[in-house]
């Protein structure tokens, strides 16, 4: 299997900000819910054979948090960019409230959607022809892009689907087949 955790809550989610490529650090309360991920996943007696995660720090932090609970040694993690952020480009730790789809599509220097795409897909086959269940810790539209990728949507508006109250929490479980 293939286990999916967004990071913990940061500043900029607590600001109402795309946090995007820049670094945002954990809260205390973001802190907590990577516990409670750790927590979650010994309760529910998933032992992944390898935790991968983005390599901005919200991600990294989180991971190690949830390995430290897994009681993992943290070298065991791996660092994958493949799984960072989507790049919002000019939004960037700018506010979301008032971002609609047009404006989004529009905003200068954002990530090249297909490209996001094949970035992903490109990680997401490698990991779903290793043995062993994996771990992935990484971020909001990293999920979406994989949700539509793996449901064979369209990527183009797959920001549409974000919900800027995405669970922190939330274990997704996926089979582990290819895009």
């Amino acid at each position: 299997m293939i286990y999916f955790v967004r990071h913990g809550e940061c500043v900029a989610n607590k600001n109402g900000c795309f946090a995007g490529i820049t670094d945002s650090p954990l809260t205390e309360a973001g802190k907590t819910q990577a516990t409670q991920v750790g927590r979650e996943l010994l309760s529910r007696g998933i032992r992944p054979h390898r935790i991968v995660s983005s390599s901005l720090p919200r991600a990294q932090q989180t991971a190690l948090i949830i390995a430290g609970q897994l009681g993992y040694d943290a070298d065991a993690i791996f660092t994958d960019t493949r799984f960072n952020e989507y790049d919002f480009g000019d939004l960037n730790g700018k506010p979301k409230e008032g971002v609609d789809s047009k404006h989004f599509m529009s905003t200068p220097k954002r990530e090249d959607t297909n490209l996001f795409y094949e970035r992903l897909r490109e990680a997401w086959n490698e990991y779903c022809a290793l043995e062993g269940d994996t771990l992935i810790v990484s971020h909001s539209f990293v999920r979406l892009g994989l949700e539509c990728a793996l449901g064979g949507e369209d990527m183009t508006h797959f920001h549409d689907k974000a919900s800027h109250t995405d669970s922190h929490q939330h274990i997704a479980t996926y089979d582990p087949r290819p895009i």
